[in-house]
C-alpha cells in the first residue's frame, strides 16, 4: 500500500461528532450558505463566484474543493485538522483557488484525458514500492477509506483525471524552461560544484556558563526586566469523570464469547486488509497467526471502548438533566455530586491554557478550543469525549486569570534563563574579539591557525563543500548552521576571515583558504544527470511563472471572499 495511506487510523468519536468532516463543515457553513444564496437563492446549482468573466457554479466549487482535500490527503497522509494554523494558512482554500484556475485552463485549451491515461496514473500511484506491481485490492481498500469520509470512487477518479490533465499543463507551460544550452548548463554545473576549503573556530555558549555571575541581585533584575516573558496566560480548570476501557474487560470478554462466528470475522477482516497491512514495530510482516491475534485484541479493545462510551453517555445524560446553578461558586458541582452519588471518583485537571492539552487525559487536539467555550452558565460538554483508552465527561470548574508568578516560585527557571542569556552574551563578545584579532593578524601576514592557537582556540576540521545548497557538509559542530556557513564562505575572498557569525547556542568565525573548481572528470561524469535536473528545475520555475500570470489574469472572485470582507 502507498506510504501516504495511513495504516493505523484511530478515529475518535469526539473528533467526528465535533467537526463531522471538515470539508463539508466549511462548505455547508453559514458563509457558504450565504454565498450560494447570493446567486439568487434556492437549492439550484447557483453561481458562487466567477473566473475569467464566467460564473462558477456551486457544484463546480464543491467538487473542486473536494479535490483540494484529496490533494492534501495524498500529500500529507492525513486529513486536515481543525487548528489555528489551518485557519490562518488555509491550505484547502488556497488549493481550491489554484485548482479552479487550472481546471478552467484545461477547458480553455480543450485538454482531454483518456480513460487509459487515468488508469495508468492510478496504477502508477498505487503500485507496490518494492514489486512495482498494482494490486486492485489495495486500491479498493483505499476507496473504502475515502467513502467513510464522504468521497466516492467517482470523486477520486475524477481527481485522477484532472491530475493527468494538470500534468499536461505543467509540461506545456514549463517547456520553455527545458531549453538549456549545453554551454550554459556546464557553466552552471561548474559554478554549483566549486568547493570551498575552509578553517573554522566554533564558540559554544556552554563553555562560558562557569563565568556567569548569577548573584541574587542580577537574577532579580533580569526577572523584573523580562516579567512579560513569565506571565502565565489565562487558564481554565475542569472537573471530570473518567471511564477507562480497562474497567470493562469482563463485559468485552462476554461480548466476544457470545460471537459464534468470531473466528470467521477475524479471518474476513484479515483478508480485507491484506497480509501486508500487518507489521511489527520494525515494519516486518507478521505471521497470519500473529496478525489475527492482533485483530482479536483490537476487537476486544473496541468492545471495551464501546462499553466505556455507553457508561459515559449514561452519566452525561443524567448530568444534562440536572439544573445548573448559575450562581454557584463551583460550576462543576453537579458533575462532582453526581459522580459521588454513583460511587465514581471525580477528578480535576491542572489549570491549562488555550491551545494546550490538559495533563493526565488523552483527548483530541481540538479539545482545548471546546473547553474554553465553557462558562459557569453552560459548564458541561454535553457529549462524552472519547480518547484511545478511555471516555470522559467534563465540566467547567473555574477560570484562572493571567498572572505573574513571584520570582520565588519560578526562581530555578529564571536563573537558568539568565545564565543562558549571559553565557550567550559572553560567547558573542569572545567571538567578536577573536574575529577582530584574526582579521588583523591575517592582514599582517599571520596564519589563521597561528592566531587561533595563540588565543587558545581549537580549529574545527570541516570537509570541503560545494556551493550547491543540496550537498551536505561533514564535520560541523551543532552551533554552525550549514546554510549560514555556505553563504558566509562563498561571500568571502580566499585568504580572508569572517566576522563572528551567531548560531544555535554559540557561533563561529570562518577563514576561507581557497576555492577548488570542479574537475573535468566530475563534469564528464555528472553533467548529463545535472542537465536533466536543471531542465526539471527550470521547467518548474517556468510553469510557476506562467501560473502566477494566469492566476492574476483570471480575476477569480468568490462570494465567500465578499462575505469575509463584510464580516471583517
Amino acid at each position: 500500500m502507498l506510504n501516504h495511506i495511513r495504516r493505523h487510523q484511530k478515529w475518535l468519536w469526539f473528533v467526528i461528532s465535533a467537526s463531522v468532516i471538515i470539508s463539508f463543515v466549511w462548505y455547508f457553513g453559514p458563509s457558504q450558505r450565504a454565498a450560494r444564496a447570493g446567486g439568487g437563492g434556492g437549492m439550484g446549482d447557483v453561481a458562487v463566484g466567477e473566473i475569467n468573466g464566467h460564473p462558477i457554479s456551486a457544484s463546480t466549487f464543491k467538487n473542486t474543493r473536494k479535490e483540494a482535500f484529496l490533494q492534501y490527503y495524498l500529500q500529507n497522509g492525513q486529513w486536515p485538522e481543525d487548528s489555528e494554523f489551518m485557519r490562518q494558512y488555509d491550505p484547502i482554500g488556497r488549493e481550491t483557488r489554484s485548482r479552479l484556475v487550472l481546471l478552467d485552463k484545461l477547458k480553455e485549451y480543450d485538454i482531454q484525458v483518456s480513460d487509459p491515461a487515468v488508469a495508468d496514473w492510478i496504477s502508477t500511484v498505487f503500485q507496490d514500492r518494492k514489486t512495482k506491481q498494482f494490486h486492485m485490492a489495495d486500491y479498493d481498500r483505499f476507496i473504502a477509506q475515502l467513502e467513510t469520509k464522504g468521497f466516492s470512487r467517482h470523486d477520486f477518479e475524477q481527481f485522477a483525471r484532472h491530475q493527468v490533465g494538470i500534468s499536461h499543463l505543467v509540461a506545456l507551460a514549463g517547456a520553455p524552461g527545458k531549453m538549456v544550452p549545453p554551454q550554459a548548463a556546464e557553466q552552471q554545473f561548474r559554478q554549483e560544484h566549486e568547493k570551498a576549503a575552509v578553517k573554522l573556530v566554533a564558540f559554544n555558549s556552554s563553555n562560558f556558563l562557569a563565568r556567569v555571575d548569577a548573584s541574587p541581585e542580577k537574577i532579580a533584575t533580569y526577572y523584573t526586566n523580562r516579567a512579560a516573558n513569565y506571565r502565565l496566560p489565562e487558564r481554565i480548570q475542569l472537573s471530570y469523570v473518567e471511564f477507562p476501557a480497562s474497567n470493562y474487560t469482563a463485559q468485552a470478554d462476554q461480548q466476544m464469547a457470545s460471537l459464534t462466528n468470531l473466528n470467521q470475522r477475524i479471518d474476513a477482516e484479515y483478508q480485507r486488509r491484506g497480509a501486508s497491512f500487518f507489521t511489527d514495530v520494525n515494519n516486518n510482516p507478521l505471521t497470519p497467526e500473529a496478525a489475527k491475534a492482533k485483530l482479536r485484541e483490537e476487537m476486544k479493545h473496541d468492545a471495551e471502548m464501546l462499553e466505556a462510551r455507553k457508561a459515559a453517555i449514561e452519566f452525561a445524560t443524567a448530568l444534562e438533566k440536572m439544573e445548573v446553578k448559575t450562581n454557584s461558586p463551583n460550576p462543576a458541582e453537579n458533575l462532582e455530586n453526581l459522580a459521588s452519588a454513583k460511587n465514581l471518583q471525580p477528578k480535576v485537571t491542572e489549570p491549562f491554557a488555550q491551545g494546550d492539552e490538559p495533563k493526565g487525559v488523552n483527548v483530541p487536539a481540538q479539545f482545548s478550543r471546546i473547553a474554553f467555550s465553557l462558562t459557569a452558565e453552560e459548564p458541561n460538554i454535553t457529549e462524552p469525549v472519547v480518547g484511545e483508552t478511555a471516555a470522559y465527561v467534563f465540566a467547567f470548574k473555574r477560570r484562572v486569570p493571567s498572572a505573574l508568578p513571584p520570582l520565588e516560585a519560578i526562581k530555578d527557571q529564571v536563573t537558568e534563563d539568565y545564565r543562558r542569556s549571559e553565557a550567550l552574551r559572553l560567547t558573542r563578545e569572545a567571538g567578536q574579539a577573536f574575529a577582530t584579532a584574526a582579521t588583523n593578524a591575517v592582514a599582517s601576514g599571520k596564519s589563521f591557525e597561528a592566531v587561533a592557537k595563540e588565543l587558545g582556540y581549537n580549529l574545527t576540521d570541516v570537509a570541503q563543500f560545494p556551493r550547491d545548497s543540496h550537498a551536505s557538509i561533514e564535520g560541523l559542530p551543532p552551533q554552525v548552521d550549514p546554510a549560514s556557513l555556505r553563504n558566509t564562505a562563498f561571500n568571502l575572498q580566499p585568504g580572508h576571515a569572517s566576522g563572528y557569525i551567531p548560531g544555535r547556542d554559540g557561533g563561529y568565525v570562518l577563514f576561507v583558504e581557497k576555492f577548488i573548481p570542479a574537475s573535468d572528470e566530475e563534469v564528464k561524469k555528472e553533467l548529463p544527470e545535472f542537465v536533466e535536473e536543471l531542465r526539471r528545475r527550470q521547467a518548474s520555475e517556468a510553469f510557476n511563472e506562467w501560473f502566477t500570470k494566469q492566476s492574476q489574469a483570471a480575476n477569480l472572485k468568490l462570494a465567500s471572499d465578499r462575505n469575509r470582507t463584510e464580516e471583517e
